[in-house]
């Protein structure tokens, strides 16, 4: 830990805040860990890789590169799981998207204000189904896709998304 926090400081992150929020934002998730404990293990490659976002969809497909947005504007509408209240997150304030299949729900962090928050929420059906741009640079079993061409993506289809150039 004191290692990544050094590293962070050394590239310009010196509040406790912004280190906070990048480390538990690049975090690697897994499903068993958060089940048990909400734990996470620190990776320091992603902490370290301001400019680049990442993508893994359900089927195993993982890439590198520039999330673009969603194509259809608006919020993403979400209910606690704890609480079952509903929420409304949008775009800008969107850090990382990850789904536990242990579960059924998605770990959502995000700021709102100046308040970093990582929860566990159950997206609307309709909204799983928001399409999103990502434009990848480097992709690990992929198939066919193609690097450096921006490709559509249901957020249904979504294991994982971190947009750390944030």
């Amino acid at each position: 830990m004191s290692a990544a926090i050094g590293h962070l400081i050394r590239r310009g992150k010196t509040g406790i805040e912004d280190i906070y929020q990048r480390i538990m934002t690049t975090a690697v998730l897994d499903s068993k860990l958060l089940e048990a404990s909400k734990a996470t293990m620190i990776d320091m490659r992603r902490a370290m890789d301001f400019d680049v976002d990442f993508l893994e969809l359900n089927n195993g497909c993982k890439m590198r590169g520039e999330f673009r947005g969603f194509v259809t504007v608006g919020d993403i509408v979400a209910a606690d799981v704890e609480s079952g209240g509903h929420f409304y997150l949008s775009e800008p304030d969107l850090r990382r998207v990850f789904y536990n299949e242990r579960e059924d729900w998605h770990l959502m962090m995000h700021v709102r204000g100046h308040e970093f928050l990582r929860r566990a929420y159950q997206i609307e059906p309709d909204h799983l189904q928001r399409e999103f741009r990502f434009l990848p640079a480097t992709l690990e079993n992929c198939g066919d896709q193609e690097a450096d061409a921006v490709a559509r993506f249901k957020l249904a289809d979504v294991h994982d998304l971190m947009l750390a150039s944030r």
